[in-house]
């Protein structure tokens, strides 16, 4: 089995609680219990001759502004070939302007460029009320309306196609038949459960290859496991 993606490279991920998963501050290589852990397990196994790292910076419940404050210091720094970044839901849940959001992110790419470091932005996934009953906390859609969320990859969508950038549609991996995240793949209406880890890993893989390959076509989509 190929993969388009580089030997040696290094493919970080910038975000909030979807993408920290629980990782320990105290161990800097440590990637959590989600999206970041997968898909290094999953790059372990189905390419063993290939050494590609991953590091988890993503930090729970930060907007972009926090996200963007250590851009330099988290990314940076650490010199990846690829950045993952994944932002944006809380900044919708505490109703920051549109345009606030758009900056930061706007300003994270633009440091990631200047560093020659290739770009991937990720898609805000949907949410969905469904446990609601559980905890009245997970009734998401009164701080994520899912037409703020369609509204913000709408321009994640464009500006990644304007700078060249790479798009990784998660929302729509994610998706139910209307503009609800799917049940079964979440366990509080917000955040992925393993299944909805599964569902993205096409979707990542895809982006990282088309980031390094962009005159390439990607690799046939495959599960992490």
């Amino acid at each position: 089995m190929t993969t388009l993606i580089e030997d040696g490279s290094l493919v970080l991920f910038q975000g909030d609680s979807i993408t920290d998963a629980g990782r320990s501050r105290e161990d800097d290589s440590a990637l959590g219990n989600g999206y970041a852990a997968m898909a290094a397990a999953w790059f372990s196994a189905l390419y063993p001759e290939k050494n590609v790292r991953f590091i988890n910076r993503g930090i729970s419940g930060q907007i972009t502004s926090q996200m963007l404050a250590r851009f330099t210091q988290d990314v940076v720094e650490l010199k990846p070939q690829i950045v993952v970044i994944w932002g944006g839901t809380n900044d919708i849940a505490r109703a920051v302007d549109p345009a606030v959001i758009q900056r930061n992110i706007t300003a994270m790419c633009d440091l990631a460029e200047f560093h020659r470091i290739k770009v991937v932005l990720a898609s805000i996934t949907p949410v969905n009320d469904h446990h609601k009953a559980v905890n009245p906390a997970y009734e998401r859609t009164i701080q994520r309306p899912p037409s703020a969320i369609i509204a913000m990859n709408s321009w994640l969508q464009k500006l990644a196609a304007t700078r060249g950038f790479v798009y990784a549609d998660y929302y729509q991996a994610t998706l139910a038949t209307d503009t609800r995240l799917a049940a079964n793949l979440t366990p509080d209406g917000l955040h992925l459960n393993a299944d909805g880890y599964r569902l993205i890993s096409p979707v990542l893989l895809a982006a990282l290859e088309k980031a390094q390959n962009p005159a390439q076509p990607p690799a046939k989509k495959r599960r992490l496991f």
